[in-house]
């Protein structure tokens, strides 16, 4: 997501935009569409690293977390799609890609649930 809200900064111009503003900022048709290959590389790239790392680990289920969530009415559909594009049939039918359940929050409440060996 790092790479991709920069890239949107710097075609806006606005170094200072946060998550939430850029959010709001591609809610516009237009202004989502003057950013459409920004996106469309950052989803491509996204899901051949998604690809990979399911077929590297035999992977059933992928979890998404971190800041994508806040994007997820923009982008999550199309990284579906773009993960059907791009994986065989038998990988489509074995994984299964997810949004994490506690949003933004996984990695914290995961970390505060590790216990000292």
């Amino acid at each position: 997501m790092r790479v991709l809200k920069a890239n949107i900064r710097k075609y806006f111009k606005n170094e200072t935009l946060s998550s939430e503003d850029i959010v709001e900022l591609l809610k516009n048709k237009e202004n989502l569409n003057q950013v459409e290959n920004i996106i469309k590389e950052y989803i491509e790239y996204l899901a051949i690293g998604i690809s990979n790392m399911a077929r590297l680990c035999s992977a059933d289920t992928v979890v998404i977390g971190g800041s994508f969530v806040h994007y997820k009415d923009l982008l999550f559909e199309r990284l579906q799609n773009e993960l059907d594009r791009i994986m065989s049939p038998l990988e489509k039918e074995k994984t299964t890609i997810k949004l994490a359940k506690f949003s933004n929050d996984a990695g914290i409440i995961g970390a505060t649930l590790i216990q000292e060996i």
